[in-house]
């Protein structure tokens, strides 16, 4: 089944990282994706979440997420991210999730 997306799907879009949950919802459809590890992990750069939604005209036909280093050119507009993200005291952490679609 496909979901239509109205402007408050693109709202539960963003929320979609808040929650403790693995799926990524849109009205009542589920979309699964995995565990994405962000802490720990083996890169020394700073994680981003890449969200790409697939669509055909408005209907959402699958999301994917995957885990990524932050392009440096973002660290060069916000020199804070690097600092608080690899400080061990800074708590929480924030993660900078970028959809494209």
């Amino acid at each position: 089944m496909r979901h239509t997306l109205s402007t408050m799907d693109f709202i539960d879009v963003l929320y979609w990282f808040c929650q403790n949950d693995r799926s990524f919802q849109v009205g009542r459809e589920k979309y699964h994706v995995p565990w994405l590890f962000v802490i720990n992990r083996k890169s020394s750069e700073v994680p981003m979440i890449d969200v790409h939604l697939r669509y055909s005209g408005g209907d959402l036909l699958g999301v994917t997420a995957k885990v990524i280093d932050m392009p440096h050119h973002y660290i060069e507009l916000h020199p804070d991210i690097r600092k608080q993200f690899w400080d061990p005291q800074h708590w929480p952490k924030h993660v900078l999730a970028r959809y494209t679609w």
